[in-house]
């Protein structure tokens, strides 16, 4: 074993360790007939059109007699993507925040010595590569300097800058809704993602072809800013929509306003994007939506019901498949009230919209944009998904960087706080696990027949705590400590 790695060191490299304790040769060896040389120095050992080779041999004094070929793995060339976003996000979580401290750290010097060049295939490790737990720390950078600076700057804090989802048992996923509008955009809104972003690229050039003929998508250029507005608004908004689920951010509801109701009802599946673009663009012609654009209810065979619901934009309720045709062959004035948010924020916590935010929803759940008219494409979406994270969203990050040729790098491990969780021993019985905090004996387990006893919706939640409750106890460990989310 010392003798594999060893030669697998010597790989790594690119260069051969000097033999010890060579002093003179045997003169019955002759390493020109061989041929073959003994090191006697450090020797380098580039990488070359050859393959690289090892032999390792053991002998042992039973009579074992082995022999192993060891060859360097192939090199892999660095990425080379033809449409690479300009910002990275490091998504780094731990248990505790301490270890998240801890961690921070460790990527802290990681960091001087990686290149621009390695951002993304460390952005990517770090967040495909590696579990996610309750404290969570994301940043956004171009450089590694810039990242690093950030992280420099959390750990110089008292307090974390950024809320992290603290472990609880009653702390729980966001709820996300895409809220669909007619807020004013400048023509080039999300103009650098379709220039760096594959999977919205070919949202939008898919889009734009199921417009023929009456549109004929440019050879160069942004097709949006060859649209008309209403047939524009649809595609940005689905387009958006259609990279977020990519990444994971799939939303528990949706909620739309005028156009964004069409937009809405495609997302939730109870329309296709080729019918949501056709009432797009008749939606243009004076007002006018012909009534074969949109199937009536009795006309289709309905879905069946969606995890995601569509919600009314004047009372946050959730409103059924026959209700959203009904509403888009009719149309009515929808705004966002402080009623209507005030609905929505009972059952949902954060709120996704493609450009402004409603002046007045600033208390009704947290509001986050995918796109600003004052701050670049790329730093608005990461933020947000950055903040998302940071909450508690599970974040796809392999589908994050499926577009892009990523690469695995070795990278710090979980920094474990090296806390001691060995059972008490039966002497002491149970006075040393009631001496654990959190962890006294209760008299009076959870049973069965007060569980059947409890309200249906209250169930799951009790019998989740009791379980932590038990491990806790034969644990002898701390119960705030075990969740069902990272035992």
């Amino acid at each position: 074993m010392a003798s594999l790695i060893k030669v697998i060191l010597a790989l790594q490299h690119q260069a051969l360790p000097p033999h010890l304790h060579l002093q003179q040769l045997n003169p019955d060896i002759s390493l020109e007939a061989i041929p073959a040389k003994i090191p006697t120095r450090l020797t380098p050992w580039p990488v070359t059109s050859e393959p690289r080779l090892a032999g390792i041999n053991a002998f042992g004094m039973s009579g074992t007699n082995a022999h192993a070929v060891v060859e360097a793995a192939p090199a892999w060339p660095a990425s080379e993507n033809d449409r690479e976003r300009p910002l990275h996000i490091l998504a780094l979580s731990a248990k505790t925040p301490r270890a998240l401290r801890d961690l921070i750290a460790r990527y802290e010097q990681t960091l001087t010595y990686t290149t621009t060049e390695r951002l993304a295939d460390l952005c990517f490790t770090a967040g495909a590569g590696r579990s996610h737990f309750e404290h969570r720390l994301a940043v956004v950078g171009d450089t590694p300097a810039s990242i690093r600076q950030q992280l420099a700057a959390y750990q110089a804090a008292p307090a974390p800058l950024e809320p992290v989802w603290a472990a609880s048992p009653n702390a729980h996923p966001p709820k996300i809704v895409f809220v669909f509008t007619e807020a004013t955009w400048p023509q080039n809104a999300g103009r650098r993602l379709y220039d760096t972003q594959p999977t919205f690229r070919q949202t939008i050039d898919r889009c734009a072809a199921l417009l023929q003929p009456e549109f004929v998508p440019p050879s160069e250029g942004y097709p949006l800013q060859q649209l008309q507005p209403n047939a524009a608004l649809v595609v940005l908004n689905y387009a958006l929509a259609t990279l977020w689920q990519t990444w994971g951010i799939v939303p528990d509801g949706v909620v739309g306003v005028g156009v964004g109701e069409v937009v809405a009802a495609c997302v939730a599946g109870i329309i296709s994007v080729e019918a949501a673009l056709r009432w797009a663009t008749q939606s243009e012609q004076g007002g006018a939506r012909s009534p074969y654009e949109i199937p009536t209810p009795e006309a289709i065979h309905l879905p069946p019901p969606s995890t995601c619901a569509v919600l009314c934009a004047q009372t946050g309720q959730p409103l059924s498949p026959t209700d959203v045709l009904n509403r888009l062959n009719r149309p009515v004035q929808s705004l966002l009230t402080p009623q209507s948010l005030h609905g929505l924020a009972t059952n949902y916590t954060h709120f996704l919209t493609s450009f402004a935010q409603p002046a007045d929803g600033g208390e009704a759940g947290v509001w986050l944009s995918s796109l600003a008219a004052d701050r670049a494409d790329w730093d608005v979406l990461l933020s947000s998904l950055g903040q998302l994270y940071q909450q508690g969203a599970a974040v796809d990050w392999v589908g994050f960087d499926r577009d892009y040729s990523r690469q695995r790098l070795p990278l710090p491990t979980y920094p474990f706080q090296r806390q001691r969780y060995w059972k008490p021993s039966a002497e002491r019985g149970q006075t040393a696990i009631a001496a654990v905090p959190g962890s006294a004996l209760q008299p009076h387990r959870l049973s069965q027949d007060a569980l059947l006893g409890l309200p249906v919706e209250e169930r799951q939640p009790r019998l989740v705590a009791d379980l932590c409750d038990r491990l806790a106890q034969l644990l002898a460990a701390d119960r705030d400590h075990i969740t069902p989310r990272s035992p």
